[in-house]
C-alpha cells in the first residue's frame, strides 16, 4: 500500500503518517510492505500509537510531486472514496489551492 499524506491521521485517531506536518507544503508518502498476518494487532497498535513510522514495515519519505506508474489502469482510495485511476499518477503538491472559511 501506499500512502500519500498532507496530514498525520486517516482519521478516527489512526496516524499513517505522524510525522506529518499540513502547512510545510510537502506530502508524506508511506510505503506499507506486506506484513504477516499475525503482525496485525502489533500494526494497528502503531497506528493508533502515532509509531507507525517505527514499523520495519513502513517506509517513509517527503515530497512535493511524486508518479507512480503501474502496469495498468486500476482501483485506488482517495480521501476516503474509492475510484479508478489511469496507469500513470501524478501526484503534486498545490500550496494554497484549499480556501477554508471559518465562521
Amino acid at each position: 500500500m501506499i500512502t500519500f499524506a498532507n496530514a498525520s491521521q486517516y482519521g478516527n485517531n489512526a496516524y499513517i503518517a505522524p510525522q506529518a506536518n499540513i502547512t510545510d507544503g510537502l506530502l508524506d508518502v508511506v510505503i506499507v510492505k506486506r506484513f504477516p498476518l499475525y503482525r496485525s494487532p502489533v500494526f494497528a497498535y502503531q497506528m493508533f500509537t502515532k509509531r507507525m513510522n517505527k514499523s520495519s514495515y513502513v517506509e517513509t519519505f517527503r515530497a512535493k510531486k511524486i508518479t507512480i506508474t503501474r502496469k495498468e489502469a486500476g482501483y485506488v482510495h482517495y480521501d476516503g472514496e474509492p475510484g479508478k485511476m489511469g496507469a500513470q499518477l501524478n501526484i503534486v503538491v498545490v500550496p494554497g489551492a484549499l480556501n477554508v472559511i471559518i465562521p
